[in-house]
């Protein structure tokens, strides 16, 4: 998996980028209103959709006004339907947005949980209508009956994930690794794989269940074959946890071991994670159950996001689960403000 950095790597993160200008040529961003779960470090949508699960008390509203629209935005969140809890065509919450500099920005509408039924968010531009979109709050599905541990995730040694992994950089900077500074021109990923024609390094990743021992189970991750990371992972009452990684510098151990995913798949479900020494903080979300797409094409399955925060960028990672599967995408986003420094996903491909 791409790890969230402790914020004690963020000064090297940010030594490793090389600002450029920004790119030419880039085709402007097309206007578009999304609904979303959350929204991603550089502003991006997390699991854009348009059926919510009850209990929610937010919605949250991407959107990207086209080059040289500055007009002011009002949304304005409708109830459609909800069966005579609440009149039809009522609006229960008004907001006022200008989009920044680089045309987007994100909206939330927050408050009592809503009832079960139809709504409609209206945004108009300057007095005008400009985008609508209709969603749904439906009833939850039960959390599946998580007996054992391992229901969460077949950990046996041998087991194998494989993913397709793909990188890039933002427009205005590249990230590179550590060791001589490139050339002018010269594109080198954050990971030393050279990019495509779109500026995209690709890669196959695996992730191996190799051996057992007093922390867990040791995960080695490959990246093009190269052992790059290595972490313990355990099964326990709390749920999937990992008790330590192996990195460049060694084996630093987690104190106290962190969440990846809980034992209780009850949702929505927040928690936190911050070691003894207090040297990072991370929030974790968990929505679901929600279709996500695996080899075997869409199945029920839950959304978590994790976000971590430094003074100098933010890190967030989307990663969607299967019970008994495992972790089948990840993306994970570091952003200075909103723009975009590095962009990694993960897709699984495999599992043996």
């Amino acid at each position: 998996m791409t790890r969230i950095v402790s914020s004690s790597l963020w000064a090297l993160l940010v030594l490793l980028l090389l600002l450029a200008p920004s790119a030419q040529g880039q085709p402007a961003p097309a206007a578009s209103l999304d609904l979303c779960l959350a929204a991603a470090a550089d502003g991006s949508c997390v699991y854009p959709t348009r059926v919510f699960r009850s209990p929610t008390t937010a919605v949250v509203v991407v959107y990207q006004v086209a080059k040289g629209e500055s007009q002011p935005l009002t949304a304005r969140l409708t109830i459609v339907d909800v069966g005579g809890a609440f009149p039809a065509n009522a609006v229960i919450s008004k907001q006022d947005m200008r989009p920044g500099g680089l045309g987007r920005g994100i909206l939330t509408f927050m408050g009592p949980p809503l009832p079960m039924g139809k709504y409609r968010v209206d945004v108009t531009a300057g007095g005008k209508a400009w985008k609508s979109l209709e969603f749904a709050v439906t009833a939850a599905g039960a959390a599946p009956d998580i007996t054992r541990p391992e229901d969460l995730l077949p950990l046996a040694t041998g087991k194998a994930w494989t993913y397709a992994w793909v990188q890039e950089a933002g427009k205005t900077g590249k990230v590179v690794p550590p060791g001589p500074t490139p050339g002018i021109g010269e594109k080198v990923g954050l990971s030393g794989i050279a990019p495509d024609a779109d500026g995209k390094s690709r890669a196959t990743v695996t992730l191996t269940a190799a051996s057992t021992d007093q922390a867990g189970t040791r995960i080695e991750t490959r990246r093009a074959g190269a052992l790059v990371f290595e972490e313990w992972w355990r099964l326990d009452e709390r749920g999937w946890t990992v008790t330590q990684r192996k990195g460049p510098l060694g084996i630093a151990v987690l104190d106290p071991p962190q969440v990846l995913l809980p034992r209780s798949l009850t949702t929505p479900q927040e928690w936190t994670y911050e070691p003894t020494n207090k040297s990072f903080r991370q929030t974790y979300r968990m929505w679901g159950p929600f279709p996500v797409r695996g080899p075997q094409g869409e199945t029920p399955g839950y959304v978590v996001l994790v976000e971590q925060p430094s003074p100098l960028a933010t890190t967030t990672v989307e990663r969607h689960f299967l019970r008994g599967v495992g972790m089948i995408r990840e993306v994970s986003i570091t952003a200075v403000g909103s723009e975009m420094v590095s962009h990694t996903e993960l897709a699984l491909q495999a599992v043996r």
